[in-house]
């Protein structure tokens, strides 16, 4: 489904990713894990074209989208929900959403529209009963549905999350991930950035880990949980 061969990005002058290569297959969750600063984030916005490569390669779907706009990716069928939710606060709720559908305007009758939009309430109930409410009057975990919500209204072949945890209480992380878990259920590929790495562990069957922009090691959940120089980076020990 997605394939980045020997990613190298820059910030100006700075280097911030050094020769990193990854994968996701159709029906994956795969968790990219790590500190702060690591390069998960960058990892991101590389592969959905929002920041230019210095060399490397992005593969997805069996066709090459290296260096194209991030317009265009998303239009292929990847959809990112960014790290800080980034809704239009004024806006309510249902026009986020329906926002997240303008890659599709041309295509989607009135009918499949609304049939994302109940997938989307189906998956966040609260959200259809605050539909009308002003984006930036919603809590925190509401709003990070919101901003799911937005991602899946595209009609993604390949969901990207940033740090869907970050801020929540741990009530609502078990809330956001339970939706995490049924949109894998559901097929779709996931590749997840997180800095909880119990919880992104939870979820994904495979997960790369990096420090200071460079691969750290891979493996699956299980492989990754049993090794002790994972276990103390995270955890003080096994």
């Amino acid at each position: 489904m997605l394939e980045v061969k020997n990613l190298e990005v820059c910030y100006g002058a700075i280097q911030v990713l050094w020769d990193v290569s990854l994968n996701i297959d159709s029906g994956e969750v795969v968790a990219l894990l790590g500190a702060n600063g690591a390069g998960k984030s960058t990892i991101l916005k590389s592969i959905i074209g929002l920041l230019p490569t210095k060399s490397g390669k992005v593969t997805f779907d069996g066709r090459d989208i290296t260096g194209l706009p991030a317009e265009n990716i998303a239009r292929r069928g990847i959809s990112l929900v960014p790290e800080g939710r980034q809704l239009f606060g004024s806006l309510s709720v249902l026009e986020n959403l329906l926002l997240g559908a303008y890659v599709h305007h041309r295509k989607l009758d009135t009918r499949k529209l609304a049939q994302d939009l109940n997938f989307v309430y189906d998956l966040f109930p609260v959200l259809k009963e605050r539909s009308e409410t002003a984006a930036a009057n919603l809590s925190g975990g509401q709003q990070q549905m919101v901003a799911i919500g937005r991602g899946l209204m595209s009609r993604p072949k390949l969901l990207l999350l940033d740090e869907v945890s970050l801020g929540l209480a741990p009530l609502l992380i078990k809330e956001i991930y339970k939706a995490v878990n049924y949109l894998h259920s559901q097929g779709i590929p996931i590749l997840l950035v997180e800095q909880l790495a119990n919880v992104a562990l939870a979820s994904a069957q495979r997960a790369y880990v990096f420090q200071s922009g460079k691969l750290f090691f891979s493996g699956t959940a299980c492989e990754l949980l049993e090794t002790e120089k994972f276990t103390t980076a995270y955890f003080g020990g096994r």
